[in-house]
């Protein structure tokens, strides 16, 4: 019995790695993709990465991380830059339009979401083919009417799970983010934030 636990769990281990090293491979292989040191993007999903193939590495992730969500690249413009040592849970999402900046040492919980754009016009008229148009892909979205600003989140952050970072976003070394979260402006380093939208509640180190 120990000898087939053992073969069994072997297997399970060398399976783990072929897939890892498969995922890895295809985003590399695009280009849209540069990995550091052991790191781990298996779980990774990447959205929209047709039509990208001739940007050479639109997103960039350090050392040691642990990549768990979705990336999604909405405009050939798109760059997204992850640190060493960085989390990304399960469930959570960065979709990107601008710029999106991602320190080292930084967890982002499950269920976040990390936005840089409103990602449709606030007027009605101007929003009214979107559907239609992305039916068809991002690519012939019309992005002339929505608002995007870039979002940054510095080293020692930690976002709790089921929070959202909007677009224009700065977060200073050491913010913690409550779970369930809404943050739409920026907060100073070493804030502890949280609320619907976050506001300061005390200091941390």
């Amino acid at each position: 019995m120990k000898r087939f636990l053992k073969k069994i769990f072997q297997t399970g281990e060398h399976n783990k790695i072929q897939v890892e090293q498969s995922v890895k491979d295809r985003f590399l292989k695009k280009g849209l993709i540069k990995v550091g040191k052991n790191s781990n993007i298996s779980k990774l999903t990447l959205e929209n990465e047709s039509g990208f193939e001739d940007i050479i590495h639109p997103i960039v992730i350090g050392d040691n991380c642990t990549i768990m969500g979705i990336i999604a690249l909405h405009s050939r413009g798109s760059k997204i830059e992850i640190g060493n040592n960085v989390f990304l849970g399960p469930g959570s999402a960065i979709f990107c339009r601008d710029k999106i900046t991602i320190g080292s040492n930084v967890m982002i919980s499950w269920g976040c979401t990390i936005i840089d754009t409103n990602a449709h016009s606030l007027k009605s008229k101007e929003r009214k083919k979107d559907v239609e148009d992305w039916a068809r892909g991002p690519r012939n979205k019309n992005w002339q009417n929505v608002i995007t600003k870039e979002i940054k989140i510095n080293n020692n952050c930690w976002i709790g799970f089921n929070s959202i970072i909007t677009k224009g976003v700065e977060l200073g070394e050491g913010v913690v983010v409550g779970c369930g979260s809404v943050v739409t402006k920026g907060f100073n380093e070493y804030s502890i934030i949280g609320g619907n939208p976050a506001e300061f509640i005390k200091k941390t180190e």
